[in-house]
């Protein structure tokens, strides 16, 4: 993979899951959203035990 695209890459991707954070924030509000995010870590951390 060409440098540039593999930069390009590591701009985009945390832009565009930070800007989806935030819409699915809008639609169920925040402590919702931040639960989701901690269960979906817990549930990685407990796959990959």
């Amino acid at each position: 993979m060409r440098p540039r695209t593999l930069l390009a890459l590591l701009l985009v991707v945390p832009l565009v899951d930070a800007l989806f954070l935030i819409v699915v924030a809008e639609q169920f509000g925040w402590p919702t959203t931040v639960a989701l995010v901690v269960l979906t870590a817990v549930l990685g951390m407990l796959l990959l035990r």
